[in-house]
Formats: C-alpha cells, sequence, structure tokens
C-alpha cells in the first residue's frame, strides 16, 4: 500500500492575521473618538480642535513622543497582565492596584539601598516590583479560592486600597524629610534605567513591553509552535511516553 503524503495548504499572510480581532479594535477607537466628539460638542467646543491638541501633545514632536513611550511602558504592561488573566479565564481588573503596589515596593527598595551600583539595584528594584504586584495579585486569589469572592469585586475594592495605602505611605513613612508636600525623595540614579534619547526620559524599559508581549504571546498558546509543543507535551504526560512533537513548519 502506496501512502502519498500530502503537501501542508499554503497559507498567505494575510489569512493568518486577525480580521475579527483588528476590526472590533478599530471599531472600538472610532467609537471611543466618536463619544468624546459628542461630550466635547455638547461642552460647547471643537471635537477637531481638541483631538488635534490631543494629537500633537502625544506625537506632535520628538519630545512628546518621547514621553508618550515613557507613559506607554507601564500601561503596555498592565495591559498584559491583564491578558494572561482573560487566558486564564478570570476576568480581572485589579491591575492598577498591582500597578501601585508594584510601584511602592519598587520605590521603598531604591530608597533602602542607594549606595548599591546600577548592576545591582536596578535588577533589585524591578524584582521588588515584580514580587509587590503579584503579592497583591495573590492576595485577591486567595480571597477566591478560600471564601468564594468574585475577582471582580475583590479585585475592585483592592484597587481602592492599594491607592489609599501607598498615599498613606508618601504621606509617612516614605514622605521626603522636610518636605511639606507628599512625594518621597528623589531616587538614586543608580535605581534610573539608562537613558537612550538625549534631553529626553525615553529609557532602555521601553523595550521591556515588547519583549514581555513576545513571551505572553508564544507561552500562551496563540503562538502556533508554542501551541503544538504545549499539545505534546499533554499526550507526553498522559501516556507516559514520548510524543512526536511536529514541526513548526507542518
Amino acid at each position: 500500500m502506496t501512502v502519498t503524503q500530502m503537501e501542508p495548504a499554503r497559507v498567505s499572510l494575510l489569512d493568518r492575521l486577525p480580521i475579527a480581532e483588528i476590526t472590533l479594535a478599530l471599531g472600538a477607537i472610532a467609537s471611543a473618538l466618536a463619544v468624546g466628539a459628542i461630550v466635547i460638542a455638547l461642552a460647547g467646543l471643537d471635537p477637531l480642535h481638541a483631538y488635534q491638541a490631543l494629537f500633537n501633545g502625544a506625537f506632535g514632536s520628538v519630545r512628546s513622543f518621547s514621553e508618550t513611550l515613557v507613559r506607554f511602558c507601564p500601561l503596555a504592561l498592565s495591559a498584559l497582565a491583564v491578558l494572561v488573566g482573560f487566558r486564564a479565564g478570570f476576568f480581572t481588573i485589579g491591575v492598577e492596584g498591582q500597578l501601585y503596589m508594584g510601584a511602592l515596593a519598587t520605590t521603598a527598595t531604591a530608597l533602602m539601598f542607594p549606595g548599591l551600583p546600577p548592576i545591582l539595584l536596578v535588577p533589585l528594584a524591578m524584582a521588588a516590583g515584580i514580587v509587590g504586584g503579584a503579592l497583591w495579585a495573590l492576595l485577591a486569589g486567595y480571597l477566591k479560592v478560600r471564601f468564594g469572592v468574585n475577582e471582580v469585586i475583590g479585585t475592585i475594592m483592592l484597587n481602592y486600597i492599594a491607592v489609599l495605602f501607598v498615599d498613606y505611605a508618601v504621606r509617612g513613612p516614605l514622605k521626603a524629610v522636610g518636605s511639606e508636600l507628599h512625594y518621597t525623595d528623589i531616587i538614586s540614579e543608580s535605581a534610573w534605567l539608562p537613558v537612550i534619547m538625549d534631553k529626553s526620559r525615553l529609557h532602555v524599559g521601553v523595550f521591556i513591553p515588547l519583549i514581555a508581549a513576545f513571551l505572553v504571546y508564544f507561552s500562551s498558546g496563540a503562538c502556533r509552535p508554542a501551541s503544538r509543543f504545549a499539545s505534546a507535551a499533554r499526550a507526553w504526560a498522559r501516556r507516559g511516553t514520548p510524543a512526536s512533537i511536529p514541526s513548526a513548519a507542518s
């Protein structure tokens, strides 16, 4: 008996694009702009002028664009954190509180060890932020597992607690000595990420969300090779025998 191996069908790049997801995202942006324009018009202002100012403030110059990228970093990482929860089947909206607690842990660590060299202090402060945010998320998970608290309600309430706790810390234990305003001491430059553009705050941290997005994409199963390797690993675990792992090209 002769077995003829079928060649895999060629899939164009256009076929691989998530057209539905892209359309939904563009529709959401258009709807938000339309609603915003209506609200601005009802206030007696020109929506086009307002959106032009918004665009110029974000992209109108090299400096403004660099500031946009700086602010993009925590927002992108927060979005990825929400995505991970969605992939696991949980509708969590507690990322704001986790961001606050992570920032608090990073700030406290940087203020505690100002004399460390950057090669040690930067990773230490970043690790403290990761642990601080993760522990705050763990609290919501514990409340759900132990007491059945819905993760939406639990994370919403924890957001308020985190914001107020950071406010207390800035007004109290971490407040700058001798200051009448509510802010911490200036963090040592050894805890700063290297700046990659002169006369701006744009730093190498702008690449961190891009790397994190790739890792989330690859590990979540959305990436075709990762999904196949995960399926082969599960089959191996079920049968107790090695499973054949198909190549990414097949």
